[in-house]
């Protein structure tokens, strides 16, 4: 008999993301091919108890243990944000000895981080925006040098949540307000004029990691790609692969593959990428995301669709990451 490779797909958390997480962790579930895998859909509330398929509602702790004892090959991810992309998931699964997808918990870390990532993609080579960090401590004597428009974001938050542009005194303090209500620190950066590209790196079969075709967006509901452009059908027009040379596709590559590099990430990551309309016509790294999402309006998945990778194979290049991953550990322990 054919053995399955048993997978938990862990989805939803604590953090404002957990209505995409349960989508992109639904979608995944859904894709899972069943002659390969047996799929256990673990869901983690708001209040961080796991629920399990056959019902039972857990702490961490025991969570943990029942992965172990329900002998689990592997845990897909399957959460964004805060406790799932943070490193947080990916140290206990570390420390439980249980192979899991995507980046190890330090690389999960810095890529969550928007300020350290930064500082790792100006360091090493990358073009970033002009960036102020803010504590809440420091709101009342709020200094810098920052031209409106200023985007203000949280330096911990996923989908756009919290990102406000802001072209006024007014707009700015409603901004940091904003920020605040995800985040206890908040990045300034200077608004990047231009156009908006994403790229994402997975694995080949061999395991190297490689840059997929980038995507351009165009934002159809709000000045940038905001939480309703990144979810809602129809949010946005996303153009794969973009309508621009092949030299500014092979340049968005290769900063893609750079950023994935340098924060040392594993099985797939996605970049998000300006080019200016200046007359330099530079490329600047936004972010990078460690754990893109999965729903039907995710780009990742466009773009491997487009360099002919479906989305079960796609699904199975990042299990097989993982399951490279915890081979390595182990022979080298």
């Amino acid at each position: 008999m054919k053995h399955l490779y048993k997978v938990a797909v862990l989805m939803g958390g604590p953090s404002s993301e957990h209505e995409v997480s349960l989508k992109t962790g639904n979608k995944i579930i859904s894709a899972l091919q069943r002659d390969k895998y047996e799929v256990a859909p673990i869901t983690i509330r708001k209040d961080r108890m796991w629920v399990f398929p056959d019902g039972e509602v857990v702490v961490e702790e025991r969570g943990m243990q029942k992965l172990k004892s329900d002998n689990v090959d592997i845990v897909f991810i399957a959460m964004h944000g805060e406790y799932g992309e943070d490193g947080t998931i990916q140290k206990l699964l570390e420390d439980a000895e249980i192979a899991f997808t995507g980046s190890n918990a330090k690389a999960s870390a810095l890529g969550m981080d928007k300020v350290r990532a930064g500082e790792i993609f100006e360091a090493g080579g990358l073009l970033i925006p002009k960036t102020v960090v803010l504590t809440r401590s420091e709101i009342g004597g709020i200094a810098h040098d920052l031209r409106y428009p200023i985007v203000v974001k949280p330096v911990d938050g996923g989908s756009s949540v919290g990102i406000t542009i802001c072209n006024n005194n007014e707009e700015f303090l409603n901004g940091i307000g904003e920020a605040f209500r995800v985040s206890d620190t908040i990045m300034l950066q200077e608004f990047i004029k231009g156009r908006e590209f994403t790229c994402g790196v997975i694995e080949d079969k061999e395991g190297k990691p490689f840059a997929l075709p980038p995507t351009e967006i165009v934002p159809k509901k709000g000045l940038f790609f905001d939480y309703k452009s990144k979810y809602e059908i129809g949010g946005s027009e996303e153009v794969t692969p973009p309508r621009i040379s092949l030299d500014y596709i092979k340049r968005i590559q290769e900063i893609a593959f750079r950023a994935h590099m340098l924060i040392h990430a594993e099985g797939i990551s996605r970049t998000d990428i300006i080019l200016t309309q200046n007359k330099e016509e530079q490329l600047y790294v936004l972010e990078i995301n460690t754990i893109p999402g999965m729903t039907e309006t995710s780009l990742l998945p466009q773009e491997a669709k487009v360099a002919g990778i479906e989305f079960c194979e796609l699904l199975d290049r990042i299990i097989e990451s993982g399951m490279r991953r915890k081979a390595r550990v182990s022979f080298s322990s």
